[in-house]
């Protein structure tokens, strides 16, 4: 008899001691973009790596505030598009034409350009402009 009154298991002494629990009105695991404005589960954590819209936008904060600003900013853009009225789409029939030229034949390539260009390994020691001009070995 050590003097210490106590049940097992241990239970809090009063209703005040009691730990308080939030009230989860969305079920466990519900995406961020689905809870309303203003829910204090409505972000992403730090290391998310997903996509995240209108996140480019905002700086210099922690990323679960960025997270929260940039998921409202998305939520009014859907919103508004949302209710804006519909529109009817007249698609009109247009004579076709050419598509535009990919490489010149009369100029080089503009300066760091990563894309393919046919031959290029087989080419060496001139300018990229140099190299590139009339890649396609077509007469002007």
């Amino acid at each position: 008899s050590s003097g210490i009154n106590a049940e097992w298991p241990l239970r809090p002494g009063s209703q005040q001691e009691k730990y308080p629990q939030e009230i989860k009105d969305f079920p466990y695991g519900t995406s961020p973009y689905r809870l309303p404005v203003g829910h204090s589960d409505r972000y992403f954590i730090s290391g998310y790596t997903g996509f995240l819209p209108r996140a480019q936008e905002l700086i210099a904060r922690t990323y679960p505030e960025i997270s929260t600003g940039a998921l409202n900013l998305h939520k009014a853009d859907q919103d508004r598009v949302r209710g804006a009225p519909r529109q009817n789409i007249i698609i009109m029939n247009r004579a076709r034409t050419a598509p535009p030229k990919i490489y010149a034949s009369d100029s080089g390539l503009i300066p760091h350009y990563t894309g393919h260009v046919p031959t290029m390994k087989y080419k060496f020691g001139r300018t990229f402009g140099a190299t590139t001009q009339n890649v396609l070995n077509k007469s002007v």
